[in-house]
């Protein structure tokens, strides 16, 4: 067996209860947008910001928890 493991450290696309679902067996699931942004210079020592977007899904109980619900559109995560 094998483990990956990701940290991603970026700011929310939207609120995230505005992905708030809820699946046929009732649980619960919310999708966050993270845009991840890499600051580099070029050949040309000008900066530039490359921006990645993911999208990570959460279910169960932490999808509704009062931290999730109280984070908004522009917080880091």
């Amino acid at each position: 067996m094998s483990l990956n493991k990701v940290q991603l450290i970026g700011n929310l696309g939207k609120r995230p209860y505005e992905g708030l679902e809820t699946t046929e067996s009732g649980n619960s699931v919310v999708t966050l947008d993270i845009c991840v942004s890499e600051p580099y210079k070029d050949k040309n020592g000008n900066w530039i910001e490359n921006e990645i977007w993911h999208s990570v899904r959460i279910f169960g109980q932490l999808a509704t928890s009062t931290t999730i619900q109280k984070l908004n559109k522009g917080d880091m995560v």
